[in-house]
C-alpha cells in the first residue's frame, strides 16, 4: 500500500504499488456518488417504503427496531455485495468496483466486512446519532480531498474504488495493438 506522503509516479496516475498500472484506474467522485444515489434508492424501496407503510398501517415500530432495522441492513448490503461481486448493484450501475489497493483483488468477507463496519457506528446508542453524520461528513470530504479518492471506509480496509469501463476498455486496445514481427 502507497503511504500518502510519498509521491510516486504511480500516484500521479491514481494507481497503487503492486497493480497493473495499465488497466487501473481511480473512479472519479462523481461516479462514486452517482453509485450511492443508486444503491440508496434501492434500500429505500427495499426497506423504508415497508417501514413506513407498516407504521402508517397501525403497526407502533419502536425507535430501536426503525434505526437499527435499516442500519443492519446497510452493513449487509454493502458487504454481501462487496464481498461476493466486488460492487454493489449501485457501483455496477457506475461501471465501478471495489478492490484491494495492494494487489487490485476483490476484497475478502473480512476486508469488505471492515469496511461497511462504519455504518454500525449508527448502533452506539447516543453516540452513533453524532458520530455517524460526521462520519458521513469526512467519509465525502475525503472522497474529494484524497489523491485516490479514498474514503474512511476505503482506508480501514485498504480498498480504493476503480473505474471498471475504463479498465475494460484499455484492456480492449491493448489486445487490440499490433505486434512487430520479430
Amino acid at each position: 500500500m502507497l503511504d500518502d506522503q510519498s509521491p510516486s509516479s504511480n500516484e500521479s496516475e491514481g494507481v497503487s504499488e503492486g497493480v497493473d498500472e495499465q488497466f487501473l484506474r481511480i473512479a472519479k467522485p462523481a461516479d462514486r456518488v452517482g453509485g450511492s444515489i443508486v444503491d440508496s434508492l434501492i434500500k429505500f424501496v427495499v426497506l423504508w417504503l415497508p417501514i413506513v407503510g407498516l407504521s402508517r398501517s397501525g403497526w407502533a415500530l419502536n425507535f430501536w427496531l426503525s434505526v437499527s432495522l435499516p442500519v443492519l441492513f446497510t452493513f449487509l448490503y454493502d458487504w454481501l455485495w462487496v464481498s461476493f461481486k466486488g460492487a454493489t448493484p449501485g457501483k455496477l450501475v457506475v461501471g465501478t468496483r471495489v478492490v484491494r489497493e495492494s494487489d487490485s483483488s476483490r476484497p475478502s468477507f473480512k476486508d469488505a466486512a471492515l469496511r461497511s463496519s462504519i455504518y454500525l457506528v449508527a448502533l452506539v446508542p447516543l453516540v452513533g446519532q453524532i458520530a455517524s453524520p460526521l462520519l458521513f461528513v469526512v467519509c465525502f470530504a475525503l472522497l474529494f480531498v484524497d489523491r485516490k479518492c479514498r474514503t474512511l471506509m476505503d482506508r480501514l480496509a485498504g480498498t480504493v474504488v476503480i473505474d471498471k469501463f475504463e479498465m475494460e476498455i484499455d484492456a480492449e486496445a491493448e489486445a487490440l495493438k499490433p505486434t512487430s514481427p520479430s
